[in-house]
């Protein structure tokens, strides 16, 4: 049975990519924007610019702990695990959580702008990252453009 699925988990995920892949421009979409923005905060040195982009799962769970109650889902599992989209759509996204990444981004990967966002959707935690200093927002063609520069 599945279960136990975080953006942290995925982060983990990309880390172990990313170390065989070496220095690379992440694009997230969606969830994606999420992950490739903890990955570019978590590894600064490795990321040469994330560029979180909208799409499905963009907006997550709540910013703060709510229910701990748990469904059930019964087999056959297919693709998604269904597990999984319970999980995600309960991941919590705090605004100062996600900050912090950018904050650790911008300190350590030499970047002057090591994050762009190119959507147009501003969950609270997307919102709070184009506040920082430092993030870019621009079209997705900009973004690949600004960092293939790099």
């Amino acid at each position: 049975m599945g279960g136990g699925y975080s953006a942290e988990t995925m982060l983990a995920d990309a880390d172990i990519a990313l170390a065989q892949l070496g220095p690379a421009t992440l694009v997230g979409r969606g969830l994606g924007a999420y992950v490739a923005l903890m990955v570019a905060g978590a590894r600064p040195l490795l990321v040469r610019g994330a560029v979180l982009c909208d799409g499905p799962g963009l907006w997550g769970g709540a910013t703060g702990p709510t229910s701990t109650s748990f469904h059930s889902v019964d087999p056959p599992y297919g693709a998604p695990d269904p597990n999984a989209l319970i999980d995600l759509s309960r991941d919590l996204r705090p605004p100062d959580y996600a900050g912090l990444f950018v904050r650790m981004a911008l300190e350590h990967s030499g970047l002057a702008e090591p994050i762009a966002v190119t959507g147009i959707v501003r969950p609270p935690w997307l919102a709070a990252v184009v506040d920082e200093v430092g993030v870019l927002t621009c079209s997705l063609a900009e973004a690949i453009a600004t960092y293939a520069a790099v």
